[in-house]
């Protein structure tokens, strides 16, 4: 005789065992429809509570409800793994517990992601972990979304949230453009997600999740393509981009540091050659794998514009490889095939915002790039008007009637002295060109004020607007250029002005201005120092030029001392400053000393800095021959910049770990202390 089960969800939490877990439609073995857990239920990218389960070990009828609605369903246990499922009414599928292998997708979309539309939306992510153990998972997790409106320190704007007893979680973040995130469950996994704006998308990741975080090693046996289920208007393009994501890893580009390798390694051209030809073959080996699973339109669109930001950003990163600054010759540049316009596939992928980083660079800083020449002029011209050495004059007229560079000037048959090769040619020719200018400008940078600066930045940015035609692209490029500069120096009417005049996308737009006027506002918001911040004196000059730091450091003896080279106008620096609060916090009545140089920056810049940014410790100023002593002592190439001292005064690391490098520099300082 067949038994009846019947019980309500209030007072009981265990399901029927054999519909329990995620059920996907048997017709393809991808897409999740249903699942059933303990506690709750998920359909049509919503949880429910269960209303009422009825039924017998082969025929089961479930009510569920939430705050909107209700959904009764009559299901037919088939086997473990098998279920027949049928809505009163409505629809019935055939949905079963394995996920495909070798899933095939069956071009379900050919539509593509259309053309950019920028919107200003909360974008959410729900989700759960099934069998989820307290005890086990660290309790809370993080999305991470990439965006030219988040700036510099927020590169990978993070999101956290925490996740409940029942292994359920919900985020929301602001978005502007459908695109991935990066979703990570704490001290477990991390997984990208395809999110749009005003959307919801629900996530789930089943019971192997538990096998993997219990031990790290299954990894090797197990993928996010088998733990992970998606559910909502985004759910088969994640679902696609999981699988090839894996799969281009292990099979196309196994060595992802090649292209950086090979950049050390090999002369501009032979590079230009060799990475051309690797985005060749990449591109037909990922459009095999699109083929053999029949993907959408939308992942077609994806890979192919990952591609080709990946090749675009590899191109202009050549300029800063290793640990030296290498210009790209015209011979280069005229091969980089750039797009026209910017498609919404190209910004669903988030590797188009190193490329706009490099291109950036190139442009502002290669004698040949389309913004060089107007800022520089610009900055010439307002030093003329100041400048009273007749000397300084002469060269700055110089300078401003001197013709823009031109491609023939870099002509290596003409120009280049043999055995001189094509890059130590560029590089010297570049050197050659720019020599009076850096020397004009380095002399005079500290005494040309922030609005002039904000001005000449402008004048690097109308060219590329102008190039680009005021597109999607041009509008995300100067976005970008603009919140990373925001550190850099104080702001005016004149950025404002410029993007209400500039910028036509309203929603570019009002962030960009939200942007300003939030720098306004911190700028503003502290007229005093932090508690327990403290001032060296300026130490003037008397025996060996570098005597000035040893004295600073003899003050501390019988202390740990980290140092800080930082500057107002670097944003890096600025934001290294929230994790070393923190630090601070950790050995606060301790032996640990932190010590801050302003470096390479104006004295009342970086006096307003350390009020806006409310940074504690201790600090000095350094003029600009002390910079250089440092630069040269402690072989600083770039800011931040680090130091670790023992308690004898001696430098132990001349390059000590970042303090977001939490666990690292606090083994080394606690070394230290014993």
């Amino acid at each position: 005789m067949m038994l009846a089960i019947t019980f309500s969800c209030a007072k009981n939490k265990d399901r029927p065992k054999n519909i329990k877990g995620n059920w996907l439609n048997a017709n393809d073995s991808i897409e999740w429809v249903l699942s059933f857990q303990p506690r709750f239920a998920v359909f049509n990218n919503e949880f429910f509570e269960y209303q009422k389960i009825s039924g017998t070990n082969e025929k089961v009828k479930i009510a569920l409800k939430n705050q909107k609605r209700t959904h009764k369903f009559n299901i037919d246990i088939i086997d473990d793994n098998t279920i027949s499922v049928n809505s009163p009414g409505g629809k019935g599928w055939k949905l079963t517990k394995v996920k495909a292998v070798d899933p095939s997708f069956r071009n379900y979309d050919q539509n593509g992601f259309g053309n950019i539309q920028m919107v200003d939306d909360t974008a959410v992510i729900m989700g759960f972990i099934e069998d989820y153990d307290p005890d086990l998972y660290i309790g809370s997790g993080h999305v991470e979304l990439y965006h030219a409106l988040n700036g510099y320190e927020d590169v990978f704007a993070k999101t956290t949230f925490n996740i409940d007893p029942t292994g359920k979680f919900e985020v929301g973040f602001r978005a502007f453009n459908p695109q991935m995130v990066y979703l990570t469950i704490d001290g477990s996994t991390q997984t990208q997600v395809l999110i749009s704006p005003g959307n919801t998308t629900i996530v789930a990741f089943n019971k192997l999740l538990k096998t993997v975080t219990e031990d790290s090693r299954m990894w090797d046996s197990i993928s996010d393509w088998q733990i992970n289920h998606y559910m909502g208007s985004n759910a088969m393009p994640s679902e696609e981009i999981t699988l090839l994501n894996r799969k281009y890893l292990k099979f196309i580009n196994p060595n992802p540091t090649i292209a950086i390798n090979n950049m050390e390694e090999m002369p501009q051209l032979e590079y230009l050659t060799w990475r051309k030809e690797f985005h060749r073959q990449e591109k037909l080996k990922i459009d095999s794998l699109l083929i053999r699973h029949q993907c959408s339109k939308k992942a077609q669109e994806y890979y192919h514009k990952y591609l080709e930001n990946e090749l675009l950003e590899d191109l202009y990163r050549y300029q800063i490889n290793g640990m030296r600054f290498h210009n790209l010759g015209p011979e280069y540049t005229v091969q980089i095939e750039e797009p026209d316009e910017l498609p919404l596939a190209s910004i669903v992928s988030t590797s188009y915002m190193s490329y706009i980083n490099y291109l950036s660079m190139y442009h502002s800083m290669n004698p040949l790039g389309i913004a060089s020449e107007e800022y520089k002029k610009y900055l010439l011209n307002y030093l003329l008007s100041i400048t009273e050495t007749d000397g300084d004059q002469q060269l700055i007229k110089k300078l401003i009637e001197k013709p823009a560079p031109k491609v023939e000037d870099f002509d290596y048959k003409t120009h280049a002295t043999p055995p001189q090769d094509y890059d130590n040619f560029i590089n010297r020719r570049v050197k050659e060109i720019n020599a009076d200018y850096r020397k004009i400008i380095g002399h005079y940078w500290q005494v040309i004020p922030d609005s002039i600066k904000r001005k000449s930045f402008l004048k690097e940015i109308d060219p590329i607007m102008l190039k680009y035609q005021h597109s999607i692209f041009a509008q995300l490029y100067a976005a970008k250029r603009f919140i990373n500069q925001l550190y850099s120096i104080s702001q005016g009417t004149e950025s404002r002005e410029w993007i209400l005049q500039n910028i036509p996308d309203p929603v570019i737009k009002k962030v960009m201005l939200e942007r300003i006027d939030q720098k306004i506002m911190e700028e503003n918001r502290y007229n005093t120092y932090a508690e327990n911040t403290f001032f060296i004196s300026q130490i003037k000059p008397s025996g060996e030029p570098a005597s000035f730091f040893e004295r600073i450091i003899k003050q501390f003896k019988g202390k740990v001392i980290y140092v800080d080279f930082w500057a107002d106008w670097c944003s890096p620096c600025r934001e290294g400053f929230k994790s070393s609060k923190k630090l601070q916090q950790v050995y606060a009545g301790k032996d640990v000393v932190f010590l801050y140089f302003g470096y390479g920056c104006k004295n009342e810049n970086w006096d307003k800095a350390i009020k806006q940014e409310q940074i504690s410790g201790y600090h000095y100023w350094l003029d600009k021959e002390q910079t250089n002593l440092m630069t040269e002592k402690f072989n600083i190439t770039g800011i931040p910049h680090y130091l670790l001292i023992d308690k004898n005064g001696q430098v132990v690391n001349d390059k000590a770990p970042h303090p977001s490098d939490r666990a690292e520099i606090m083994e080394k300082i606690n070394e230290l202390l014993k």
